[in-house]
C-alpha cells in the first residue's frame, strides 16, 4: 500500500500538464524518479507494452504506472538484498565469495551446518567450478531458493 502511494506521487509529479497519461519524457521521468535510475527506451517499451495509444504512442495512465512499477520496485528490493547479502558474504571484497570467505561466514551465521552441506551449497553455486561464487552465480541461487520457498509454502 506504502509503495502505492509513492508510485501515485511519482506519477503525479511527471504528470506536470495533468494531462492524466504519461507520454514517453514524462514516463521516463516518473521511472527515474521511482526508481532513481533514468530508464533507456528500449526498457519503457518493454515494461509498458501495451500502452500505445491508436497512434502507436507511448501512453500510461496512473493505474497502468502504479501496476507495472509496483511489480518492478518489489523485484528491485528484492534485487539489493541479494546484493548486500553477496557483499556480506564477499569477505575480502574481492568481487565473488571465496569458499574460505563462505565458510567463515558460515561458521558465524549458521554454527550448527553440517560441513558436508555447507560444502555442497557452495559448490552448487560455483557453476563453473573455479572455487569462487561470482554476484551471477549468487544472484541465481537467491532467486531459485525464493521460488522454491514460494513453491513449498503455497
Amino acid at each position: 500500500m506504502q509503495s502505492e502511494v509513492f508510485l501515485s506521487k511519482c506519477f503525479a509529479w511527471a504528470d506536470r500538464d495533468d494531462k492524466g497519461f504519461l507520454a514517453e519524457h514524462d514516463l521516463k521521468c516518473g521511472v527515474a524518479a521511482a526508481l532513481g535510475v533514468r530508464p533507456s527506451k528500449l526498457l519503457l517499451t518493454q515494461m509498458f507494452r501495451g500502452c500505445e495509444a491508436p497512434s502507436h504512442e507511448l501512453r500510461v495512465t496512473q493505474s497502468e504506472f502504479v501496476s507495472v512499477m509496483k511489480t518492478r520496485v518489489a523485484r528491485t528490493d528484492l534485487l539489493e538484498d541479494v546484493r548486500r547479502l553477496f557483499k556480506a558474504l564477499d569477505l575480502r571484497a574481492e568481487g565473488f565469495i571465496s569458499l574460505r570467505s563462505f565458510q567463515q561466514a558460515c561458521e558465524i551465521a549458521l554454527p550448527l551446518t553440517n560441513h558436508e552441506t555447507m560444502l555442497r551449497a557452495f559448490h552448487e553455486a560455483d557453476r563453473d567450478g573455479d572455487g569462487r561464487v561470482t554476484y551471477q552465480d549468487f544472484e541465481r541461487m537467491c532467486l531459485l531458493a525464493i521460488q522454491i520457498d514460494a513453491i513449498n509454502n503455497k
